[in-house]
């Protein structure tokens, strides 16, 4: 889950020996699939590896925040040209009320981020992670 949201899912399956007559089972795998938006995510782990459940998680947070970085990579010049109009039309322009929805809008989004970051086990993820969110924080700067 990321920010209370699923972006992926992973599934045990059945490995059957297709050579056999009647379907005999030879192994089970872990696989992992982004699901929407997240469709780079993709690899599988063999069910009898030491704590696979948890070696599939790992590989779903890495892959993760390589799959939300080239996202936010690919829309960050759009990113920065909304947010800086919206950063312009502070003050007269806006009312107390839409200013404050805007401020508790954007806490809400750095704490889910920084909520995210606590939750990960994957320490080779952890440096993706710190750098998607230093990109994010460059977009919203309030300067």
């Amino acid at each position: 889950m990321a920010n209370g949201l699923p972006f992926a899912v992973i599934v045990r399956v059945e490995i059957n020996d297709a050579n056999a007559e009647t379907p005999k089972k030879i192994g089970e795998s872990l696989v992992i699939k982004g699901l929407q938006g997240y469709e780079k995510i993709d690899a599988s782990v063999d069910a009898k590896t030491p704590r696979a459940n948890e070696k599939a998680r790992q590989i779903a947070d890495g892959q993760f925040a390589g799959s939300a970085q080239a996202l936010l990579d690919s829309r960050k010049a759009d990113l920065k040209s909304k947010w800086a109009t919206i950063k312009d039309t502070r003050g007269a322009q806006l009312s107390s009320d839409l200013k404050k929805n805007l401020e508790d809008a954007m806490k809400r989004s750095a704490e889910k981020m920084t909520g995210t970051m606590a939750k990960i086990t994957d320490l080779d993820a952890a440096p993706k992670y710190e750098k998607l969110m230093k990109d994010w924080g460059d977009i919203v700067a309030v300067s």
